[in-house]
């Protein structure tokens, strides 16, 4: 579980740079986002796991908060979990874009890793995802 801190931290992320979120997910209290958010990827890496993917994957949480409320909040199709999928890959997207300056030349190296990174991410979860979904 997260501390509510961190979720409204996550949550400041989201409105500065304007990442997609379903309408409910305003609805839901920090309180109960902090239940739902266990960080990247599935309950079955473990706590320790997941930490350190977490960790790793920090400049992306805030998309996986949004990804982890609709996973709680799915059907449980793989309609559902393409959409959620697809939500993840735009918002790591914005959120690449939001904190690199792509008409700097010299970023564009580390705007390509960042997004090789997301892809790397939004991958996994569309190969792997549904086992968990």
């Amino acid at each position: 579980m997260a501390k509510v801190e961190h979720i409204k931290k996550l949550k400041a992320t989201i409105q500065k740079h304007k990442l997609d979120a379903p309408e409910s997910f305003w609805e839901c209290s920090d309180e109960q986002l902090a239940e739902i958010y266990n960080g990247a990827g599935p309950e079955q890496l473990g706590k320790y796991g997941r930490a350190k993917l977490t960790k790793f994957l920090e400049m992306f949480e805030a998309a996986f908060l949004i990804h982890d409320f609709e996973f709680e909040n799915s059907d449980g199709s793989k309609a559902e979990l393409a959409l959620a999928n697809e939500r993840m890959w735009k918002n790591m997207c914005k959120l690449v874009f939001g904190l690199c300056n792509w008409r700097n030349y010299t970023q564009w190296g580390k705007i390509v890793a960042y997004l090789a990174l997301a892809f790397g991410a939004y991958q996994v979860c569309t190969w792997f995802g549904y086992l968990f979904w």
